[in-house]
């Protein structure tokens, strides 16, 4: 099947222009075919939002390693939002000298930029950002990067 003509403007706005070897397409091809260029559109904005907060890394490491680091308490509703990335607050118990998350009561909700950011651009099929922040073994902020399953970001 060839490809129609698509016209992607700075926006990431799609339109679809049919040609003459697809104007005859099944309804269900098109819809594939509309599917794969809606997913590399997204793709290309992801790989692009990592670039820019690379760029801005390296102009400002430590504005930019403050404000991806600085959590801010948010409601139970932010929490439920089907994209943005919140993490939970959990009682602490303290345990053989030393503090863990015990049971599993939520006492709040915290959210990061990087929560905000990964919620533009929805998330894979576990639920999680598709922007990661990568630290060094020292807690700096070192890049940052596709999130890959199976690991922690």
């Amino acid at each position: 099947m060839d490809i129609p003509i698509v016209n992607q403007n700075i926006n990431q706005e799609i339109t679809i222009y049919p040609n003459e070897k697809t104007a005859n397409t099944s309804s269900k091809d098109r819809i594939k075919l509309i599917d794969n260029l809606v997913d590399t559109a997204i793709n290309t904005t992801i790989d692009h939002a990592i670039k820019v907060l690379n760029e801005i890394l390296m102009l400002d490491k430590k504005a930019i390693e403050s404000l991806i680091s600085n959590r801010v308490e948010c409601n139970e509703a932010l929490a439920d939002h089907p994209t943005v990335q919140v993490g939970a607050i959990m009682n602490k118990t303290s345990s053989c000298g030393k503090s863990e998350y015990m049971g599993s009561e939520i006492t709040g909700y915290n959210v990061g930029l990087l929560g905000i950011i990964n919620g533009l651009f929805g998330v894979d099929e576990n639920k999680c950002g598709y922007i990661a922040a990568r630290y060094n073994d020292d807690g700096n902020l070192i890049c940052f990067e596709r999130f890959k399953v199976g690991e922690k970001p």
